[in-house]
């Protein structure tokens, strides 16, 4: 198999594997417990999103409900309305939201906002793993396309692309439901005074939905 189909193909495939475990595991299941499932498929997508460079399991969840506790308010860890509504402003928020906010030092405290999950011992344990599964993250595509192409160009290709530029992409996509999915598309369901979450179809494929993000306020 040539090396660029086997470096598309791996990157396809981690993506949606570590999206999935971000989206489905990390915040339908873990954050907001919207389903439930067997613990071997939780434990595996723990894991799955751990390996997408986002953050340990307990502080991904932890962040999130804080980010719904005060959405679009002060408190709200990311929210692009955080230096006002003027254009100025906008585009400052626009960067906090979406990239800016991971380099403040505002932490979140997990025993405050995810007890459950510290009371969790395999939860705790993939926290604690989080480096070592960006490591995997990283030296899996290597090691494939290593052993596909029988050469260690080919490791590096498949490391490029469906390592560095797989995780990248898939770190902006989740970064825009912060930033651009607060700002950009309708609202059409009525939320809580302060949330201006949106929906914004081009990105609902690649977010794997997360960008048909407006929902109805909780009665």
């Amino acid at each position: 198999m040539p090396s660029h189909i086997t470096d598309v193909a791996l990157a396809l495939a981690l993506y949606v594997v570590t999206g999935l475990g971000v989206t489905v595991g990390f915040h339908r299941l873990i954050t907001h417990r919207s389903f439930t499932a067997r613990r071997w498929l939780k434990v595996g997508l723990a894991v799955a999103g751990s390996m997408s460079f986002q953050g340990s399991v307990l502080d991904w969840v932890a962040t999130h409900r804080r980010h719904h506790a005060f959405t679009d308010r002060p408190g709200d860890p990311h929210s692009p309305y955080r230096y006002g509504a003027g254009v100025v402003g906008q585009l400052r928020g626009v960067a906090h939201a979406h990239v800016g906010w991971m380099f403040r030092n505002d932490p979140t405290a997990v025993g405050h906002y995810a007890p459950d999950l510290r009371a969790d011992p395999a939860m705790v344990r993939i926290g604690r793993a989080f480096p070592a599964l960006c490591a995997v993250s990283l030296t899996l595509p290597f090691v494939v396309g290593w052993a596909v192409a029988g050469s260690w160009y080919g490791g590096v290709t498949a490391f490029v692309w469906a390592g560095l530029i797989r995780v990248a992409l898939l770190q902006h996509v989740t970064w825009s439901i912060n930033s651009l999915c607060h700002l950009i598309g309708p609202h059409p369901h009525p939320t809580r005074r302060h949330d201006r979450s949106t929906d914004l179809w081009p990105l609902a494929l690649p977010s794997f939905g997360e960008s048909w993000h407006n929902g109805r306020a909780s009665p």
